[in-house]
């Protein structure tokens, strides 16, 4: 466990002076320390200017001083919550940090930290930034770790915010689950976890803390899964499932498939612990989730918070299969390319697509067929998945079709705004649904289960 603190203590050290550009000053203060001394044995400035300017530059030399000390200051506050955490967990950090191998220790961490750490706010992941995502994610004792100390620094009111009427956005994958979450999003009642809150996702408190003294930009751009949607730092996305993998992954995620869970009651307090932790900033402000794997655990989900609405978006389930299918061949290719992006899919439990699809299995068996070619597979899961879905749903789930929301905005907007207790205002973005290809398959009795489970599904929606 030392080593572990002792390489978030270099880490954390170096990413502090980086983000107050602790560099970029202690070169102003060298500029001006070198700048004085060629002043004084300057022949072409009178000493009348040299008696001017000697003083402005004493009080510039003060200034960058003082920057300097708090910025060093302010990189140290890792070593001091670290050790205060290691103290009440009963580990001897402070020791060993001060200890030979401990110096030498963090010293290297850090220094290849700040060879490896990326520069700029560009969205790539560099070696630096691989590192600190593979240190904050890939380790379920940093993740546990990180989230204790936020729970600890910044107490919550949980017994209040699990009495909210917070939104859980939670269906099959490429159902429109995301644009439903950026509309809701976009009309300022929420607060939802963004791509700023990477990668200490689960101390949301102490990493905006740590990190936002510097807001760093990223140009819009579009996401991995090629479908025009565009996304910056502050696009709101699905990362809350960082909590349950680390809280208790080995009870759903399984080498081959993700299954239905029952949550133990402390987990449960933890996780709207973890919510109230995410709000604690934004007050006045409800929770938005937009998490496909709650599908789950939406019977956990309403128990935890009763005033809660859980929306469960649909589509037809051929354009929903063909689409599911070719995300899937995408990230094949892009899986075989990128190691790290598969890591960091499986890091968030995403196992939708690629080469770490792992389907939701409410039955005993996952779908027969090839995910890559056979579009009969995607239907057996969208089935298996929906009839799932009408048998368990709690009674705070709203089903939204997706066709229905496109084609009849002005209808189904308004009666959703009203469901969730919002203002009636236009949809920040225009919904269109992707065109029908024109050749259309045999009709096998699978789709025409599967159309007739469609017609259920809009039976019961909103």
């Amino acid at each position: 466990m030392n080593w572990l603190f002792a390489a978030l203590a270099g880490i954390g050290f170096v990413e502090i002076l980086m983000r107050v550009q602790f560099f970029a000053t202690l070169g102003r203060f060298q500029h001006i320390l070198a700048r004085v001394p060629a002043i004084l044995r300057s022949e072409r400035i009178s000493d009348h200017w040299k008696e001017k300017v000697l003083p402005r530059y004493a009080l510039m030399m003060l200034r960058t001083t003082g920057r300097v000390a708090v910025s060093l200051l302010a990189a140290f506050a890792p070593f001091a919550l670290l050790a205060g955490l290691a103290h009440l967990m009963g580990v001897a950090f402070l020791d060993f940090s001060m200890s030979w191998a401990g110096l030498i220790f963090i010293t290297v961490v850090a220094l290849a930290y700040a060879k490896l750490r990326p520069v700029g706010g560009s969205s790539d992941y560099g070696a630096g930034a691989q590192l600190l995502h593979r240190l904050a994610l890939g380790s379920r004792a940093v993740a546990e770790v990180s989230m204790d100390i936020d729970q600890k620094l910044y107490p919550v009111d949980r017994d209040r915010v699990a009495q909210e009427p917070h939104v859980f956005v939670a269906g099959l994958a490429r159902a429109g689950t995301t644009i439903l979450m950026r509309q809701l999003h976009a009309t300022g009642a929420f607060r939802s976890l963004t791509y700023r809150d990477m990668p200490f996702v689960l101390a949301p408190n102490l990493w905006a803390r740590l990190s936002g003294g510097a807001r760093q930009q990223m140009a819009a751009q579009e996401r991995a899964h090629g479908d025009g949607i565009l996304v910056d730092f502050d696009s709101p996305e699905a990362l809350e499932e960082v909590f349950w993998r680390v809280q208790c992954g080995e009870s759903y995620i399984h080498a081959d498939r993700l299954t239905p869970m029952q949550v133990p009651s402390d987990i449960r307090a933890a996780f709207q612990g973890y919510v109230a932790s995410i709000l604690r900033a934004a007050e006045g402000k409800r929770y938005l989730s937009k998490n496909n794997n709650n599908i789950l655990r939406l019977p956990e989900i309403a128990a935890a918070f009763p005033q809660a609405v859980l929306l469960i978006p649909f589509r037809d389930p051929l354009t929903h299969a063909r689409s599911l299918m070719r995300q899937h061949r995408d990230f094949l290719a892009r899986d075989a390319e990128d190691h790290f992006a598969r890591q960091y899919m499986t890091w968030l439990a995403h196992h939708e697509f690629g080469a770490d699809h792992r389907p939701f299995v409410f039955t005993e068996a996952p779908p027969e067929g090839d995910p890559a070619s056979d579009l009969d597979y995607w239907l057996r899961l969208w089935r298996a998945t929906y009839e799932a879905l009408l048998r368990t749903a709690p009674d705070a789930a709203v089903f939204v079709c997706y066709e229905t929301l496109c084609d009849d905005t002005e209808t189904v907007w308004p009666k959703l705004c009203a469901r969730l207790d919002l203002p009636e205002a236009a949809p920040a973005e225009t919904l269109r649904r992707p065109d029908r290809p024109a050749a259309e398959p045999d009709e096998t009795e699978l789709l025409q289960a599967c159309r007739a489970l469609y017609g259920d599904l809009r039976a019961r929606a909103i």
